[in-house]
């Protein structure tokens, strides 16, 4: 299993983490220091409920965008390669409303200790992209 409970991320170890003696695998060495985030909120808390805007006591989990686009979801940072998320899409049986599982409004909803396992600020969590909360620190000041 790559996610421990209670965690959403898995980074990659760099080459120079293995033995020298050892020829580095190509593939892994692309995508070393590198971590993934799997945003599936039930799978990492299973007693939460995500609720809808509209009142819906309950979000009902449709697809990851890796399912459906094949694509990852980039999150820049400061120590190099952008990390990259799989994200679950959420929708709502009452009004039909489809959101993020990395989505702002979403994030707000949730409590702060588990908000707090994505590393960016839900406040500028917005667009085809996110910038992690370091990155965001360094650039406030």
């Amino acid at each position: 299993m790559l996610f421990w409970n209670g965690e959403m991320n898995f980074c990659i170890p760099c080459n120079n983490l293995w033995d020298e003696k050892t020829p580095p695998n190509k593939h892994v060495h692309s995508i070393g220091g590198q971590c993934l985030y799997l945003i599936f909120w039930e799978l990492i808390f299973p007693h939460i409920q995500i609720k809808c805007d509209c009142g819906n006591r309950k979000l009902v989990h449709d697809r990851t965008n890796f399912f459906k686009k094949k694509s990852l979801f980039p999150i820049f940072n400061l120590n190099g390669p952008p990390d990259w998320a799989i994200v679950m899409s959420y929708v709502c049986n009452s009004c039909g409303a489809r959101m993020n599982g990395n989505d702002g409004c979403l994030l707000f909803n949730l409590p702060p200790y588990i908000c707090d396992l994505y590393p960016m600020y839900p406040r500028y969590v917005s667009g085809t992209f996110h910038l992690n909360k370091m990155l965001l620190t360094c650039l406030k000041s």
